[in-house]
């Protein structure tokens, strides 16, 4: 082989060596801006906090329901439906009768204040008129001591005695003091029956009270249960099947939303990753359609863990990295479960 037949080769090996460096740059540095992850959503346990019997499943795992749909049909467990009936009469026809104790107090209450009202009034009426015929009285028998000219001096000598000599003048004053003492007595009588009621009131009130609450809690246990989507979403889990017994707050169904809300993304243990709390992320998915979501990540573990075995290059060969939560709008195009490619939008200085 001559020496240009060398050289050729030379150059040409050179050349595969610097695509390959570059080829292994590019990819390091690719590895180094953008990681894997899976768009998943909050997971909602669906359980009951007290034991019951499963009388129907209404739904099946993937079926999309909406908020308000009937999840779950429940009996509870050892309740015995005559014995409630039994109960549930006597409570309500013990509620019936307080309700009707307490209205008839009411009204003899009320009826006694408009009786003693009615009695104070005709005594201040008649009072009243008397107070007035005798001011009336009064004032004639001063027009005619004004016109004894020869007792005038004496008059009007004596005028500050007469209040207490002058009988009349007596009377006039008591009456008023006996109208004043009707108005403060009234006062004190209806301030008395007023609290007197609502004092007797109270323990007729609490009685309804508990009665109607104890009402309620056997209403709930006589009837037929049902367990409520809270949220649209896609049912994930069936734990149980029609005529089982559950145990209090085990996991019946559970259910997600129907889109993703976040993203768990997962960084190589040897790859340099500048990613932290708050920094702004593009989400785009690996199928076809590339849709892209803008996120922000929420949180960055603080040990290293197994990949999940979807985002390894290869199945057999167990990664190690780091796991961030990357939050992602509600009203996203992604799929629940769907691999994702994540790039962060900036890059922290490190000083």
């Amino acid at each position: 082989m001559n020496s240009n037949g060398s050289i050729k080769y030379f150059y040409a090996a050179l050349v595969v060596v610097l695509a390959t460096l570059i080829g292994m740059t590019l990819r390091l540095r690719g590895e180094a801006t953008q990681f894997t992850g899976i768009a998943d959503s909050q997971e909602i346990v669906v359980s009951i906090q007290t034991a019951v019997e499963i009388k129907k499943i209404r739904v099946i795992p993937g079926q999309v329901v909406k908020q308000g749909d009937t999840l779950v049909e429940i009996d509870n467990v050892g309740v015995n439906n005559e014995e409630l009936d039994m109960k549930i009469a006597v409570i309500t026809h013990e509620i019936e009768e307080y309700k009707a104790r307490k209205n008839a107090h009411e009204n003899l209450s009320r009826s006694e204040r408009r009786q003693q009202t009615l009695e104070l009034e005709d005594r201040k009426s008649e009072i009243k008129a008397e107070l007035q015929e005798l001011e009336s009285q009064y004032e004639v028998n001063q027009t005619l001591m004004s016109d004894l000219k020869s007792i005038s001096k004496e008059y009007t000598g004596a005028k500050a005695n007469v209040s207490k000599s002058n009988p009349l003048l007596a009377k006039i004053e008591f009456l008023k003091k006996e109208l004043r003492r009707i108005d403060d007595s009234s006062q004190i009588t209806q301030t008395y029956l007023k609290d007197a009621l609502s004092v007797d009131a109270d323990p007729i009130d609490e009685q309804i009270r508990q009665r109607e609450a104890e009402l309620k809690v056997m209403l709930d246990a006589k009837e037929n249960h049902y367990i409520l989507a809270k949220i649209d979403g896609v049912i994930g889990a069936v734990d149980y099947k029609d005529g089982e017994k559950v145990e209090a707050f085990d996991t019946i169904v559970t259910l997600h939303n129907t889109a993703p809300s976040f993203v768990r993304g997962f960084i190589h243990e040897n790859t340099y990753s500048q990613v932290f709390v708050g920094q702004s992320v593009v989400v785009t998915s690996q199928d076809v359609k590339k849709v892209k979501v803008k996120g922000e990540v929420i949180g960055v573990g603080a040990r290293i863990v197994e990949y999940p075995m979807r985002l390894r290059k290869y199945p057999d060969l167990i990664m190690w990295g780091r796991e961030v939560s990357i939050k992602i709008p509600d009203n996203n195009k992604l799929l629940l479960g769907e691999r994702v490619m994540i790039v962060p939008l900036s890059l922290k200085v490190h000083k």
